[in-house]
């Protein structure tokens, strides 16, 4: 058995390269086992029984919310605050587990309780509502996993994070296929293999760190860390109640929920490339936060590194636009088709997320989560605004366009807050090529998919921004970075 060591040096990061190799192959696997399974599952789950599934998974997310507190976002603010005293670190990470697996039992309580109405308030019939209770209790596993996930990123354990989450995703992705293919259980069988999965692996967490380090709860540290998190659970809240709004718009216009059904499965395709971001956050979230907290760096070497981080991490999104029509087609069955317009807008929002990771660090770092939920909540009453007018227009394509404009303004937002407290120092020039060839991109796929230009002459015009624009963002990367890392790859295939 082992646990935190009570009295070791702080750690460091992982080294760059290392981490994000580590991560990057974590985010990638999660990115490839729903392209292993989704063109099954799609064919044995029809879009209406997936938009269930998405409707049932965003009054979870509510659930989980109200349960956690905002508590995963304090880890990660006084775990580098307590940096310099290993024991209150320790009581930290079982203060926070303690008390969130308390309220996540509460919370599944309520739902038990009152699984047909909380099924019927999210647009859903009621005989889904065992359904529900399968999606709670394997969120609120999910919730408690990310504690101990969070310790290792912040410790530099990148080994050890893709151990775990890696674990977890073959045990998830094996029972999903076995309950789907040879018992033909449907949407129940994906919720069905994450439970498990989830509670095998937290299992084996707590087991290893200590029951008693997992559970123990310092009274003091909770106070300070429910003081900064709850605006977070609020903003979040926000976020998710935002989400079923706009998905139960979407399921009144259209009278059913297979729009819902190919927007979701169009959502998880574009999602590759937040999971991919999130790769290089792992990696780069402890460099951010050792600008932030020590002393003598300036919002130009935040401004550096973010260069970095958005080059790497928003690359797929710049070959899931130029490409997403075949993707989809490949992927997906006919049934489908609708998600290839939806994937190039959902990949060009994903890719904006990177500023609001910076810039959550940095708000986070100066404590202001109370005027971060005000500028969050206000760009959710704009995106619900902006369904009312988009949706009954474009339908699925209204839902997508209104996220996209609400990223857009919350990311104004942050600036405006941080203008006058933390200036990051963001590269201008850099940054305008990278995103500014990701809106040109869209427009040039949209086109391509909505059939106005022929198809391989589209297609090889994509082919081509794709392989220019490659070597221009390799550019802003630094070509001394890119030859490292190929010629650490070139070197590890030489040995194998």
């Amino acid at each position: 058995m082992t646990s935190i060591p009570a009295n070791a040096a702080p750690p460091q990061p992982a080294s760059t390269l290392k981490g994000l190799s580590l991560y990057g192959l974590v985010q990638v696997a999660n990115g490839l086992a729903p392209l292993l399974t989704v063109p099954i599952f799609a064919r044995a789950i029809g879009p209406d029984d997936y938009g269930v599934w998405d409707m049932l998974g965003a009054a979870m997310a509510i659930g989980i919310m109200l349960g956690n507190w905002g508590l995963p976002a304090a880890y990660t603010r006084f775990y580098f605050a307590y940096v310099n005293d290993a024991q209150r670190q320790q009581r930290l990470l079982g203060t926070l587990v303690g008390f969130t697996s308390l309220c996540l039992i509460a919370v599944c309580g309520l739902f038990y309780a009152l699984g047909e109405p909380l099924t019927r308030l999210a647009g859903v019939p009621a005989f889904w509502s065992p359904l529900l209770m399968l999606v709670i209790v394997f969120g609120s596993l999910r919730c408690l996993e990310e504690f101990f996930l969070l310790y290792f990123r912040n410790s530099g354990q990148a080994a050890a994070y893709a151990q775990w989450d890696l674990l977890r995703l073959v045990l998830q992705t094996a029972l999903s296929l076995v309950l789907v293919l040879a018992f033909g259980l449907g949407v129940y069988a994906l919720a069905l293999s994450c439970m498990a999965a989830y509670a095998a692996v937290l299992a084996v967490l707590i087991w290893r760190m200590g029951l008693r380090t997992c559970l123990a709860i310092d009274t003091a540290i909770l106070r300070e860390c429910l003081a900064f998190g709850w605006p977070l659970m609020t903003k979040i809240v926000m976020s998710v109640l935002s989400l079923v709004i706009s998905r139960g718009m979407l399921t009144y216009i259209t009278g059913g929920t297979a729009s819902q059904g190919i927007l979701g499965r169009a959502n998880g395709l574009a999602n590759m490339v937040f999971m991919f971001m999130v790769a290089a956050e792992n990696i780069y979230s402890p460099r951010w936060n050792h600008v932030l907290f020590q002393t003598g760096q300036t919002g130009k070497s935040l401004g550096r590194l973010f260069t970095e981080h958005a080059a790497i991490s928003s690359y797929m999104a710049l070959g899931l636009i130029l490409l997403g029509q075949e993707f989809v087609s490949l992927i997906l069955p006919p049934a489908y088709a609708g998600a290839q317009s939806l994937v190039i807008v959902l990949a060009l929002y994903y890719a904006l997320l990177a500023f609001q990771q910076v810039q959550g660090a940095a708000l986070h770092y100066l404590k202001m989560t109370k005027s971060q939920m005000a500028c969050v909540f206000g760009s959710y009453v704009a995106l619900v605004a902006l369904n009312l007018v988009l949706i009954p227009r474009w339908e699925a394509m209204g839902a997508a366009l209104g996220t996209l404009a609400s990223g857009v303004l919350t990311i104004a937002a942050f600036e405006l807050l941080l203008v006058k407290r933390y200036r990051i120092g963001y590269e201008g020039r850099k940054l305008l090529f990278l995103y500014g060839s990701l809106v040109v991109c869209s427009g040039v796929a949209m086109a391509c998919t909505a059939g106005w230009v022929d198809y391989w002459a589209g297609l090889a015009t994509r082919l081509a921004l794709l392989a220019g624009l490659s070597l221009g963002w390799a550019g802003v990367l630094g070509w001394a970075t890119v030859a490292n890392v190929a010629g650490r790859l070139w070197c590890r295939m030489a040995r194998t």
